[in-house]
Parts: structure tokens; C-alpha cells; sequence
């Protein structure tokens, strides 16, 4: 049938239910925008004006981050203007434009689906395998950077979404089960150790950062179920009875070693992530 419109979509994440999209004006071809067209290049070519002198035309992270975490404490409107100006952008944004423009010229298409017809035609739209380099960059040249409110958004992805509620059972416990309520237990288990206020060994900045988390927890933490889903299999060594403890302090020594080493330490999200992944979610997630 004919595709969706992006807001067609979106519906689908609130109400469960794909619509007919036959009266979609989108003509059997996604639609044709300059934004689309031009877009990503316009976004590289600034983007490329604050790579510093002497640098390759490589991304590097590290600098990346540095620089617009510097930007964002001391920067101004004024800076970032003498920046660009200083790389000519306007100038390469031109040229950009217009070497865009003369391409859709020469393409002599009288409309936006017609437009994409002649170039997936012309191979415009092949895939083809990228580079080792384009490997080693990653996707956040391409997408961007995740959203940095990771335990939020981990949240919102097990207790918001349309399967938040949606019960399924294990096939090795055979545990019924939702996002939701594992998302709740194994919160509710980092809440409890948090609380249990042994950390006389554990580094500042781990403490720091899981008194964050457990704020951000709390949040949701009166929803939290009463028990553990009951386990129809291997009844004698159930999780609720069996599932680690104390294992804040063993993160924080896991995390030493890694600081020791130069090596960066294990995050929340990441140690929350893991506990979810040992459990019934790892049939979601696979």
C-alpha cells in the first residue's frame, strides 16, 4: 500500500493501531524537500568550521565534547559569528545551494516525485558499504548525539511506551512479566541497597552519582509491585529469594580497578541495564 506520513506513524506509538494511509499525499515516493536535499550537507559544512587548526577533517569526540561543553559555559552569540565568519561559511553554504540547485536543474523534473523518481533511477538511492573510517566514527556524525538523559529515558522506553503493560512469559523460568514491573523491581532494588548506607569504601563520585539516580528512581518508586513475578520453573532458586546483594559495593570496586587502569567507569544506566538483561528482559531486548 501506500506509505505513511510521519505523523501517521507517530500514532502508532500512542494508539496501537496502523490507519489506513491510502490518502496520503506522498504519490508512492517519499517526499521531496530542500531540507532533505541539502540539509545534512549545510549541517557539515558549519559543523566542519569549528574543527580546530592543524586538525584533520576526521570528527574527534573528545575535542567535540570539550569544545561545546566550553561553548555552552563561556561562549556568546558573538563568538560563535566571528567563528563562522572567520571560515567563510557563508560563502561555502553557497556554493553548496547552489551546486544543489543546478543538480535538481539538470534533473528537468516537474515535480518533487518526479524528482525522486529520476534520481533512485540514476542510482541516487543505491545503499552502498561505507568505509573503515566511516566504521570507526560511528552513527553520531550521521544522527547526532543520544539525548545525556539516559535514566530518564530509560524509564520513559520500559513504563510509557505501548508494551509497557504488555505481559509476556520467559521460556527458560517461565516468568509472566512487563517492562513496567521489571523496570520498577530492579529500580526498587537499587533504591533499597542505596539506603542500606554502607558505603564507608565507596568512591565519592560513585556515590554522587547513584544519590542522582536514586532521586530520578524515586520518582516512580510508589508504583514499585509488591513482590516478584512468580517463577513456574527451577521453583527452588526463585530471584526473589536468591537475586544479588550488596552489589553497590561491589560496583564501586569494579569501579576503582577501572579507574586504576585509565579506563572509564561503569554508569548507573549501564549497571541497571545489565541487572535487566540477566533477568526476563533479555527476551525483549534480544
Amino acid at each position: 500500500g501506500a506509505p505513511y506520513t510521519k505523523d501517521e506513524f507517530s500514532k502508532v506509538f500512542t494508539t496501537e493501531r496502523w490507519e489506513d494511509a491510502a490518502n496520503a499525499a506522498v504519490g508512492g515516493q517519499p517526499v521531496w524537500t530542500i531540507k532533505d536535499y541539502v540539509g545534512s550537507t549545510l549541517g557539515m559544512v558549519v559543523a566542519e568550521c569549528f574543527r580546530p587548526l592543524g586538525l584533520d577533517s576526521e570528527f574527534d569526540s573528545d575535542w567535540d565534547l570539550a569544545f561545546m561543553k566550553a561553548l555552552g559555559e563561556k561562549g556568546s552569540i558573538e563568538l560563535v559569528v566571528a567563528l563562522l565568519e572567520q571560515q567563510n561559511v557563508v560563502q561555502q553554504l553557497a556554493e553548496q545551494v547552489l551546486g544543489a540547485a543546478k543538480q535538481v536543474f539538470e534533473a528537468a523534473a516537474t515535480s518533487g516525485d518526479e524528482l525522486n523518481a529520476k534520481f533512485a533511477a540514476e542510482g541516487a538511492f543505491e545503499m552502498s558499504y561505507g568505509s573503515k573510517a566511516d566504521f570507526f566514527k560511528g552513527l553520531e556524525t550521521r544522527i547526532g548525539s543520544p539525548n545525556p538523559r539516559i535514566l530518564d529515558y530509560m524509564t520513559k522506553e520500559h513504563c510509557e511506551k505501548v508494551d509497557a503493560d504488555r505481559e509476556w512469559t520467559t521460556g527458560n523460568y517461565g516468568i509472566t512479566t512487563s517492562p513496567r514491573k521489571e523496570w520498577l523491581l530492579v529500580g526498587g532494588d537499587f533504591i533499597d541497597e542505596f539506603a542500606k548506607g554502607q558505603m564507608q569504601d565507596v568512591d565519592s563520585i560513585d556515590w554522587e552519582s547513584w544519590n542522582s539516580s536514586v532521586a530520578e528512581l524515586k520518582k516512580m518508586d510508589d508504583k514499585r509491585p509488591a513482590s516478584w513475578p512468580a517463577e513456574m520453573v527451577h521453583k527452588h532458586r526463585t530471584r526473589a529469594e536468591f537475586r544479588s546483594q550488596n552489589f553497590l559495593k561491589e560496583l564501586s570496586s569494579i569501579n576503582n580497578r577501572l579507574r586504576s587502569l585509565s579506563e572509564r567507569a561503569i554508569m548507573t544506566e549501564e549497571a541497571i541495564g545489565l541487572r535487566l538483561y540477566t533477568g526476563p528482559m533479555f527476551e525483549k531486548y534480544n
